[in-house]
């Protein structure tokens, strides 16, 4: 029942198909320079707004049943996705189709990455900050290969290519061209000679190459290039394992075998003439299989080798990183200004209407000077609270409603958004675990209290003033009503004791 409730639920957003379990093939996705490609967005105001969550939603659900076999999976008339797996002995790589329909309405490059990091995240299990990075490569890669069908046959399997239509092969620049015009390639891989397993290949990444292009732009790609080694390394441990318990268990199995080869050798040489057929037929079925386990050992040593190569490649990368950091903290830097760490953040606002607007910066404290600014995200007010890796404000993304916002204060990126609309002029109050603000609904206000994810917890019955004070005292909270009076209320479940 309660599985039944769930999919209920879930339903009542969107509709969703089916996709099988594979991971995405990163070394082919790394094959791009991401700072080639640079995305024209939407910017102006939006009939419909959904939240961050909402949007992940839609990739959740396309991937949502992918253990019931189906190959084709899609959301309304919006988007779909075709898994093109095809047999397992073909040649190439096999990838997931991420098809946006003529009603797709996404108009900005980090929803659609959400989207798909949301599908990502739902069929390979991947924690979102990861699934996020990949789809960032996702994206500007199908953007560099934009209809190039010379790249695709020569290095996509059939079953991909036949499911593609030329025009559409990869992803416009531009927003008003997705539509109905995108089908972006998800490269798979099946990395390890075990039948039937489906794997991360990162052979291609390993490209010098492809490296240097990363290392060409401003920054040298430092942070995508950390962040995809560090799943290289992650995929090449996990493939170590694997090598080292298929090679234990192949011992075991070598070394019974060997010892069943001897006694029916012994058996048959004193055995009856009515029993040495059957002893002769059990003694060629067990050679044949110490056959074959030689034959996968020998397999298993290439593999070996592979993954040693891969290490060797991971620890090449590894150290230009390290150097290319190192270089960063002194070219074009004020001596004054060497660490990331002491950029602090400084919040610009400006006045409307009476009512206060900004958005984030990371500055020198020392010169002033602007090193980084928040893109897409408007805060309210003028007060945030940052506490330890997190900052926690008032504020709304790309024209949407305003809510409780969780960025990152290193990236100035939203980590969490919450889904619950908050009054513009609402006060925020942190307190250990909870945050208390005033959210509007059905054209009331009330208290709310969220936790630290930003998910709503309680709400008061009270109606309350949108621009009340709040104040945390032990286990009440003190707020004002709508008549000036002050309410008590409990802190925990927002009752009202007075």
């Amino acid at each position: 029942m309660k599985r039944l409730i769930t999919l209920l639920l879930i339903f009542s957003v969107i509709l969703s198909s089916l996709i099988y379990a594979q991971e995405v093939d990163r070394e082919e996705l790394q094959s791009v320079d991401l700072g080639s490609v640079e995305f024209l967005n939407y910017e102006g105001p939006h009939e419909v707004i959904n939240t961050r969550n909402q949007i992940i939603g839609i990739g959740t659900t396309l991937g949502l049943q992918k253990d019931e076999g189906f190959r084709v999976s899609a959301y309304l008339d919006k988007y779909r996705v075709i898994h093109a797996l095809g047999p397992e002995d073909e040649p190439g790589i096999p990838a997931d189709i991420f098809i946006l329909e003529a009603g797709a309405g996404v108009d900005h490059i980090r929803n659609l990455r959400r989207i798909i990091a949301g599908y990502l995240s739902e069929v390979y299990g991947y924690d979102f900050d990861t699934a996020f990075l990949i789809a960032e490569f996702v994206t500007v890669y199908n953007a560099v290969f934009r209809g190039d069908m010379e790249m695709i046959r020569s290095k996509y399997s059939a079953t991909v290519q036949k499911n593609l239509q030329p025009e559409k092969v990869g992803i416009s620049t531009k927003y008003f061209e997705w539509p109905g015009n995108t089908m972006m390639l998800i490269p798979l891989g099946r990395a390890g000679k075990a039948p039937g397993r489906e794997i991360v290949s990162t052979e291609e990444i390993s490209d010098k190459a492809v490296i240097e292009r990363f290392r060409e732009e401003e920054d040298r790609g430092v942070e995508e290039r950390k962040g995809m080694v560090e799943l290289r390394e992650q995929e090449v441990e996990s493939e170590q394992q694997r090598i080292a318990e298929e090679r234990r268990e192949l011992e075991e199995e070598e070394q019974t075998l060997r010892e069943k080869e001897e006694r029916l050798k012994e058996d048959l040489a004193t055995a009856e003439e009515s029993e040495k057929e059957e002893t002769v037929r059990e003694l060629e079925e067990t050679h044949e299989r110490l056959e074959e386990t030689e034959a996968r050992k020998q397999e298993l040593e290439i593999e070996e080798a592979e993954q040693e190569e891969r290490v060797e490649s991971i620890r090449e990368e590894r150290e230009r990183i390290a150097e290319d950091e190192k270089e960063q903290l002194t070219e074009d830097t004020p001596a004054a200004f060497q660490r990331p760490e002491d950029r602090t953040i400084f919040l610009i606002t400006s006045e409307k209407g009476g009512a206060f607007e900004g958005f984030f910066v990371q500055v020198d404290p020392i010169t002033g000077e602007v090193k980084k600014q928040a893109e897409g995200i408007t805060v309210i007010g003028r007060t945030y609270t940052e506490q330890g890796s997190r900052l926690y404000v008032l504020g709304k993304e790309n024209g949407g409603i305003i809510t409780l916002l969780q960025l990152n204060p290193e990236s100035l990126e939203v980590v969490q958004e919450g889904s619950e609309a908050v009054h513009p002029a609402s006060a925020m109050v942190l307190d250990g675990s909870n945050i208390y603000a005033v959210v509007s609904s059905s054209g009331s206000t009330y208290l709310a209290r969220f936790n630290k994810d930003l998910e709503l917890v309680d709400r008061s019955d009270a109606v309350v003033m949108p621009f009340s004070y709040i104040k945390k005292e032990g286990k009440t909270i003190l707020v004002q009503g709508m008549g000036g009076d002050i309410l008590v209320l409990d802190a925990e479940t927002l009752e009202q004791k007075n």
